[in-house]
């Protein structure tokens, strides 16, 4: 496989979003958009990008010789994290601190729950040891292990033979140089090793460690993996999504894989802040095969946080703010002890994937659908699965024979069941953040999402929900159109006073300084832009909100502080937690591809029989998408489909295209 090297002329731009079911392409050239799925390879998630580019190639020959901007986000961290299968870490801490990342904070995520569980540590108490560092608060190094504690320290580790080291001292983010002379101690062992002051410098022992710990458990798999996809695209350069929205090298990603978490929901998130008007705020809303990921866009904005949490565990990273729940097509229905019904989180996944696919015999949230006739039987799944109604009604008739019921009756069960739990994630990054859901429109995509936005907005009363064009893609699509991105920060704790103001402006100078080279070496010279940032916090509180940091950052602060919380201390002192520099490298845009030529009339590709809430099925029309021109209005209930995804419009509800082809879904026909 070659393709032309990235050059600053005219270009086509690739995004390549691997999921759990599907791996989503997207192409954006001049004037022109491709976007199809492959089926994902679980086992080798390569081959699937792989496999992707191959058939670009072959509907597209010409693009063999086009220059081509190729970015990939992937679920492969996630996963790792999720299932617990990272990389054996040995991890380094003071002595008498090493339980610390187990023993966590004493807040319960549940606090009613009778039997509460905690994720398992990635690191077991055998491979977590002690050295005697003394750092103070303000960066003075009182005492380092001497020759004789570092020799054991390496015997141990060559008796453990771990596959990645992770070392984090209680004040490395105020002076890194004790993580650095250890970690020199390994140089010979060619061990990848992650240092807390390099992967999350911020106070907040706890979280630093956890994040630690995770990046070096990540780093042998990630970097196998991408190492992988270099050899193989050879003389293509190819950029990587970080959960901050932005791109980064491959070298870069495999030093730092911790930040690839939510590679994949952010181009969603990126989207639509590059679709939605800028005076428009919305709940992003992407149902996919495995998982639905729901966040929350101010205009062209997207809601901002420091800290995720993967499998229950905290994560200092710079992200967008998305919640992710276990619900997707792909989610298996399964009868608790109990004999209540029961949707996700566990996943078909791509193999073997919902029955109808032909190779599975356990129900999923798509077998549903299907059994509703609210997928299309003529038009291949993804453009390449036809789908077999008998399978899945064989697959639900246990359940329905176990709960004495219909098998339709299941079906519908199981979309209600799927929709409350997708109601409650919207509400957490809505109501929950101080945000009304009926003053927000839905922005809907992923292969399912279409399946449920307009049912979904209906329940929450929201202004209205928007499908953009092929929304099964819509990730991909958001990270061929995103920006380079590198952050870089610095922990502290100062009071801003005029003093601590003038001391932090010569900080971030410094950070301007670094971030620059940084995104310099990864990317090479060029122009960027830089975004400076403040997270700061009433002198007493233990949390902290980010702003701008320019002249007027209190006002700004208060500002935030009274939308967050709805108080306000005035006269109160600040202090600053932690300065951050983003250096972003900004990306020419093909123009975007023309929806469909306006027509007098509009006529339906055909009919099908669809159950909604009744008993009785209804025969509605199907639309093709692509027939739908700019300003055309209809009613529901109908059928809109396209290559990457359909979508339901449900009785009393009407729908019109808006420019650049997004539809909108309004309350009432």
């Amino acid at each position: 496989m070659r393709f032309n090297p990235i050059t600053s002329g005219p270009q086509w731009s690739v995004g390549i979003d691997t999921g759990g079911t599907f791996t989503d392409l997207v192409a954006v050239g001049p004037k022109k958009q491709i976007a199809f799925k492959v089926p994902s390879t679980p086992s080798d998630p390569a081959r699937a990008v792989l496999d992707a580019l191959e058939e670009l190639l072959r509907r597209r020959p010409d693009l063999d010789s086009v220059p081509l901007r190729l970015v990939h986000g992937s679920t492969v961290a996630t996963n790792t994290l999720l299932e617990n299968k990272g990389a054996r870490v040995v991890f380094i801490t003071n002595e008498g601190f090493e339980d610390l990342i187990e023993i966590g904070r004493q807040a319960r995520p549940h606090l009613y729950e009778l039997h509460p569980t905690k994720p398992p540590c990635l690191v077991p108490r055998a491979d977590r040891w002690g050295v005697g560092e003394r750092t103070d608060a303000d960066g003075r190094c009182l005492r380092f292990p001497p020759d004789q504690e570092q020799d054991e320290l390496r015997r141990k580790v060559d008796r453990r033979q771990p596959q990645a080291i992770a070392i984090g001292l209680l004040h490395g983010y105020t002076n890194p140089m004790s993580e650095r002379r250890l970690a020199r101690l390994f140089r010979s062992h060619a061990l990848p090793v992650t240092l807390s002051s390099e992967v999350a410098p911020r106070f907040r022992e706890f979280e630093r460690f956890s994040t630690t710990v995770a990046n070096a458990a990540l780093l042998p798999g990630c970097r196998q993996y991408l190492s992988r996809l270099r050899r193989r695209l050879k003389h293509r350069t190819m950029l990587v999504q970080q959960s901050n929205g932005g791109l980064t090298s491959l070298t870069d990603a495999s030093r730092f894989p911790v930040r690839l978490v939510l590679s994949g929901p952010a181009g969603g998130v990126q989207a639509a802040t590059r679709l939605l008007g800028i005076n428009q705020s919305a709940v992003t809303f992407d149902m996919g095969g495995t998982s639905t990921d729901v966040g929350l866009v101010h205009g062209r904005q997207a809601s901002r946080t420091d800290q995720v949490r993967i499998g229950g565990r905290p994560l200092l990273v710079d992200s967008l703010e998305i919640h992710t729940i276990g619900a997707g097509g792909g989610s298996l229905l399964w009868l608790d002890d109990a004999g209540t019904l029961c949707v996700g989180p566990e996943s078909a996944g791509a193999d073997p994937g919902p029955a109808c696919y032909g190779r599975g015999d356990r129900p999923t949230l798509t077998d549903a659908h299907v059994e509703l006739g609210r997928l299309p039987l003529e038009t291949p799944l993804g453009g390449s699965i036809q789908l077999d109604p008998h399978r899945s009604s064989r697959a639900l008739a246990p359940l329905a024979k176990s709960l004495g019921v219909s098998v339709r009756r299941v079906a519908l069960a199981a979309l209600q069941i799927a929709d409350a739990a997708m109601e409650r994630a919207v509400k957490r990054i809505s109501l929950e953040k101080g945000k009304d859901p009926r003053s927000l429109h839905l922005f809907g995509f992923g292969g399912a999402g279409g399946l449920h936005v307009c049912r979904l907005a209906s329940r929450l009363a929201m202004k209205s929900a928007l499908v953009p064009l092929a929304p099964g893609a819509t990730s991909a699509w958001g990270m061929a159109t995103s920006d380079a991105r590198l952050d870089v920060s610095k922990g502290l704790v100062t009071p801003l006073d005029s003093r601590g103001e003038a001391e932090l402006e010569k900080q971030m100078r410094g950070l301007e300084k670094e971030a620059i080279r940084r995104l310099d070496r990864e990317l090479g010279p060029g122009p960027r832009a830089l975004e400076r940032t403040l997270a700061c916090r009433y002198l007493g509180q233990s949390h902290e909100l980010t702003v701008p940091w320019r002249r007027g950052y209190r006002r700004a602060f208060e500002r935030l502080h009274r939308e967050s919380y709805g108080f306000l201390l005035p006269g109160h002192a600040l202090e600053a937690v932690a300065l951050t520099c983003t250096a972003v490298r900004r990306f020419r845009r093909p123009p975007a591809a023309p929806v469909s030529e306006p027509r007098e009339k509009v006529t339906p590709a055909g009919r099908c029989q669809v159950w909604f809430a009744s008993r009785q099925a209804r025969s509605v029309p199907i639309y093709e998408r692509s027939s739908l021109p700019e300003g055309h209005q209809g009613s529901g209930p109908c059928v809109i489909r396209e290559r990457t995804a359909t979508t339901i419009v449900e009785p009393g509800h009407g729908f019109r295209v808006l420019p650049g082809g997004i539809l909108e879904i309004l309350g009432t026909a």
